[in-house]
């Protein structure tokens, strides 16, 4: 939901502009692409007849938390009038406000966070499968944690951030407060995932390129590692 500033008596014009069918458009390719790619790597492992390991486990929650997180985008457009200027819809249709409040500001950072944590729990249980050396097991274990703690973490925080939690987009409720900057929580809450999809990348690298192989082998599983050790997930902060 866009904000800005608005002319006194808002146009038509203004208060049409509409950007919502980007945000919808995006959250339904991935329903489709996470969907295809889920089903494909299941069946590929039932044709290799492999043993059931943790990321054969870990990846239903994940994409059950990135389907949701795409789901809360299509129901904010359709239902939260996200894509409007928010003084057009607190002219149009305020009623839509709470609606926008109660998944922009609370189901969608709630639902992001596990929506995060379980790919790279994938991801990381897949690398400690393939990978044998210390180090790099180490390395694997460290990230799982810190990522589970920022989810630990982020939860409450995402609930409980005002009081009552409808203050957090209703600033006229009386006796309301913000035990949380909204702001700082959004910037900070998001670092040690940044920093755990840095190290996600890099922790595969040094073991391919120690292989005995040719040099050209090396640069293709460079790529498919630097490519396939992205979480996709959705995470739009309409704050």
């Amino acid at each position: 939901m866009t904000s800005s500033n608005a002319p006194t008596v808002l146009s038509h014009s203004y208060i049409d502009e509409y950007i919502g069918n980007r945000l919808e458009g995006t959250a339904i390719a991935f329903i489709i692409l996470e969907t295809a790619f889920v089903v494909l790597r299941q069946w590929s492992r039932r044709l290799q007849k492999a043993p059931l390991g943790w990321d054969d486990v870990l990846i239903i929650p994940a994409y059950l938390f990135c389907l949701s997180e795409c789901i809360c985008g299509i129901l904010d457009v359709r239902h939260g009038s996200v894509g409007h200027h928010i003084d057009a819809v607190k002219e149009t249709a305020p009623e839509n406000i709470e609606y926008w409040g109660r998944i922009s500001l609370i189901a969608i950072p709630v639902l992001y966070a596990p929506a995060v944590t379980f790919p790279k729990l994938v991801i990381l249980a897949i690398y400690l499968r393939i990978f044998v050396d210390k180090p790099s097991r180490i390395v694997c274990y460290i990230v799982a944690i810190i990522t589970i703690l920022a989810c630990v973490v982020n939860i409450p925080l995402s609930i409980w951030q005002c009081s009552p939690p409808a203050f957090t987009w209703d600033k006229t409720i009386e006796g309301g407060y913000c035990a949380v900057n909204i702001q700082s929580h959004i910037r900070w809450g998001s670092f040690p995932n940044i920093v755990t999809d840095l190290v996600i990348l890099i922790v595969p690298l040094p073991v391919i390129w120690r292989l005995h192989t040719s040099s050209r082998i090396k640069a293709g599983l460079t790529i498919t590692f630097l490519v396939g050790s992205r979480p996709c997930c959705i995470y739009t902060p309409l704050r």
